[in-house]
């Protein structure tokens, strides 16, 4: 772009080159997202402590990672609710921070296996499928 300014007493052109680099944009499918997904449970699985603080267990890169992803995670995250059973490990953090959404009754808070279900209960009714 060529650009005229005023100075003073005369006027003086200025170029001026723009060097843009289009962003670059990562192309996800849902088999990368799974596997993407799997790995970072298994890493995020690995690496807690028998500690009971969820800050302390939601705070972990793999975790973290996992939100990151997006929208995509959630029926990942639902099939794998589905797959732990009476078991679930605590996936209702990374659930509420993506969705926005808090389906679990204040009553049954700390109960993992009424949480489970309510998430499920909750991606069923909006249409995720796992």
């Amino acid at each position: 772009m060529i650009r005229s300014e005023w100075h003073g007493g005369a006027p003086t052109t200025a170029l001026s080159i723009r060097n843009e680099v289009a962003p670059q944009v990562e192309v996800s499918s849902p088999r990368a997202d799974s596997v993407k997904f799997r790995a970072l449970a298994r890493k995020w699985k690995a690496g807690r402590t028998a500690s009971s603080s969820i800050p302390e267990i939601t705070q972990h890169l793999a975790y973290q990672e996992i939100i990151g992803m997006g929208k995509s995670a959630v029926p990942l995250i639902l099939k794998q609710l589905g797959l732990e059973g009476d078991e679930p490990a605590h996936w209702f953090r990374a659930l509420h921070v993506i969705t926005l959404e808090q389906p679990v009754s204040h009553a049954n808070r700390g109960n993992t296996i009424k949480m489970a279900r309510a998430w499920l209960e909750w991606g069923r009714r909006n249409g995720y499928e796992w």
